[in-house]
This record gives structure tokens, C-alpha cells and sequence, in this order.
């Protein structure tokens, strides 16, 4: 009895999680050429019609075929879950994690609040006024009302006079998210929770940690703030150029925020996993002092030279001057100007951004190469011979 019910646990998980899936997709926009009045959501058949000319129209028998997609999609993904978890010695608590699961919309939506409030603080601050906000199907203001048009979330703020003011409003959703997970980090970190409690607060400053480098980085690869819903526009990146931040100073900024979150919220697994990697026979060498300069070196030599030779590629930003050629990877670090006697401007905060980049890449290749040479040797030495 007991194993039935084991076994009943990630097949409930597997229908919960599919029908909650297969109703978000109706959310989603599948793209597609169609007439522009119409549009049609769901995946991966869209299940959901709307027109402006009509009412909207449900296609009942591909919402089945949906939610028979996603439950078997979530059942593979509870399976191999189930199997990695079990080689670690452990077993699945399906009760938490349904629990977890049921969580994800109602707090994805608490800080999709916090977000769109941060927009409003900061634009308001900057001299702005607040004019509409809405949550999902819910118009917060100027009244609460229900609307029949779906977003994540919208906040318009007029009145802003300068670039300064409106950039510090569009940076401000992200930025407001972000002080909301090192806050919540905090808590964590001081405060003695019960398990659901702490479950929770986790994973709403999961969103809040997620919300300031997705919304960067995501749209500029063609895609939406969270993949698939919110903005298509790099909004905070938009908001620090409009504030006079450079480029390299912002995403460094962004980088170092995200790393020490992901450092403090998952601190035990790192730790774990520190302990783990040094136990493997033959690595102890590798974290040793000495070894670790050698390494540290000969990452610093491959870096400089990468970083050097990235000078002659080509990379123009978005931006670009017309009569201008732009090089260096990531950063653009030497600009030449073709119109203007052939001047060259190097710049050296973007060079040295670009070399710690390439120095931080071959310390992790140097130091996995050597891993997995000395993981190989320890099995060939331990083998018996033929």
C-alpha cells in the first residue's frame, strides 16, 4: 500500500502541475501570421482565441491535448528528478514540493506588484505622477477594476521632464526587486523560520533575484522579460543609459548583485558541494596554494592575449557612428574613427573589464581540465589489469 502510494504521489504532481502549465500557456501568444485583430494563445496548440471584434472563443479539445502534453512533460521531469535525487541517498518530499509548486503564481504575482510599485516610487520621486498600474487581469489604479486584456504587469508614470528622471523610473522596477531579495536574504540569514515560511520567502526572492538579469539579458537574445511574458525591451539597461551609467559599469554591477544572491540564497549547496568536490582522491593539489597561482598565471596570460586579439574583431554596438569601427569582445575597448584621419581611441576600463572576463574563463577551464584529468587517472590506477 505503501508503494502504491508512492508511486500515486508524482503522478498527482504530474496532472496538478500539467493543468496549471496548460491554463498558464493561455497567457502566452503563440506567434504566428494571422489576421492582426485576432490572436491566439496556448502551447502547443493554441487553445485560446481572442478578437477585437468579437468575443473570446475557448477550443476545448486542443486545451485537452495541451494538458495531455504538459502532464506527461511533467512526469518525465518528476521521473529523472525522482532518479537523481535517489542516487544522492534521498528521497522526493512530493508534499513540499506541490506545495512549492502552488506557490510559484501567487508570489510570482507578489513581486510582479513589488516590480510595477518600483516604477511608481521611483517615477514619482523623480518628479512624475502615477496614472494607470495593472497586475495580470487587475487594474490597481487609477481604480480597482477587472480588465479584459492580460499583463504581467504595467505601471505608466507621466510628467517626467528629464532623461535622468525617466531613467531612474524604468530602472526602478528591477531595482526595487532587487533590494526586495537582498531584504528577504536577510531575513534568512537572521531570523529562525518554520520550513514553509522559509520555503516561501524563498522562492519570492528567487523572482526578485531572477527579475534584474533576465530583464537585461533576455531581450536582447529576442525574447521576453520572463521568456515568454513581460517586456521585450531590455528595460533597466534602457533606464541606466538614460541615467548616464556606462555600459560596463551596469552590467558589472548587475553580475556582482546577481553572484551574491545566488551565493547567500543557496550557500548550503555551495558549501555542499565544496565539500564534496574536495574529497574526490587526487584534487586536494589542485586548491593548494601553489597550484592555484600556477593556474591563476597561466589563466592571467591566456586572458591578457584573448583579450588583446579580440582587439582586431570587429563588434559595433547598437549605437554605432556611421564612419566608425568598433572592436573588442565583450567590451568594445578600441574604436577606430575612419573619418577623422584614422584617430584611434582605446578605452581601458572596457580593456580591463574584457581581460578579468577572459582570465575568469580559463581559470574554470584550466581548473575542470585538470579535474577531470586527475578523476580519469584515479580510475585507470584503481582498475585491475587485464
Amino acid at each position: 500500500m505503501a508503494v502504491l502510494t508512492l508511486r500515486l504521489k508524482p503522478l498527482f504532481g504530474a496532472v496538478v502541475l500539467g493543468l496549471i502549465l496548460s491554463l498558464a500557456t493561455g497567457l502566452v501568444i503563440k506567434p504566428e501570421i494571422s489576421i492582426p485583430e485576432i490572436r491566439h494563445y496556448g502551447y502547443p496548440l493554441f487553445w485560446r482565441e481572442t478578437n477585437l471584434n468579437g468575443p473570446t472563443v475557448y477550443i476545448l479539445p486542443n486545451l485537452a491535448i495541451d494538458i495531455a502534453f504538459w502532464m506527461i512533460a511533467s512526469l518525465i521531469a518528476f521521473a529523472i528528478l525522482d532518479i537523481a535525487v535517489t542516487k544522492l541517498g534521498r528521497t522526493i518530499d512530493y508534499k513540499m514540493l506541490l506545495f512549492g509548486l502552488a506557490l510559484l503564481i501567487p508570489l510570482g504575482l507578489v513581486m510582479d506588484f513589488t516590480h510595477e510599485c518600483g516604477h511608481a516610487i521611483w517615477g514619482t520621486a523623480a518628479g512624475g505622477r502615477l496614472t494607470y498600474m495593472q497586475i495580470a487581469y487587475f487594474e490597481i489604479y487609477p481604480r480597482p477594476a477587472i480588465t479584459p486584456e492580460f499583463r504581467l504587469g504595467y505601471a505608466q508614470v507621466e510628467g517626467l521632464t528629464t532623461q535622468f528622471a525617466s531613467g531612474i523610473m524604468s530602472l526602478g522596477g528591477s531595482l526595487t526587486t532587487n533590494i526586495a531579495s537582498w531584504l528577504i536574504a536577510l531575513i534568512l540569514l537572521t531570523v529562525s523560520l518554520g520550513y514553509k515560511r522559509q520555503l516561501t520567502l524563498k522562492i519570492l526572492g528567487l523572482f526578485g533575484l531572477l527579475d534584474l538579469p533576465l530583464y537585461v539579458l533576455l531581450p536582447q537574445l529576442g525574447l521576453s522579460h520572463w521568456i515568454f511574458l513581460g517586456g521585450r525591451t531590455p528595460e533597466p539597461l534602457i533606464g541606466a543609459r538614460k541615467m548616464g551609467i556606462p555600459d560596463p559599469v551596469f552590467y558589472t554591477m548587475v553580475i556582482l548583485s546577481t553572484i551574491g544572491l545566488l551565493f547567500t540564497y543557496f550557500k548550503p549547496l555551495r558549501d555542499k558541494l565544496w565539500r564534496m568536490t574536495t574529497r574526490i582522491r587526487g584534487l586536494e593539489g589542485i586548491f593548494k596554494t601553489k597550484a592555484l597561482l600556477k593556474h591563476l598565471f597561466e589563466a592571467a596570460v591566456c586572458g591578457v592575449l584573448v583579450s588583446l586579439a579580440t582587439g582586431a574583431i570587429e563588434n559595433p554596438p547598437e549605437a554605432s557612428i556611421i564612419g566608425a569601427r568598433y572592436y573588442g569582445y565583450p567590451f568594445v575597448w578600441r574604436v577606430e574613427m575612419i573619418t577623422m584621419n584614422n584617430t584611434i581611441d582605446f578605452r581601458f576600463a572596457n580593456l580591463a573589464i574584457d581581460i578579468l572576463f577572459w582570465i575568469t574563463i580559463f581559470f574554470i577551464a584550466l581548473v575542470a581540465t585538470r579535474t577531470t584529468i586527475a578523476m580519469f587517472s584515479r580510475k585507470t590506477k584503481d582498475s585491475p589489469a587485464a
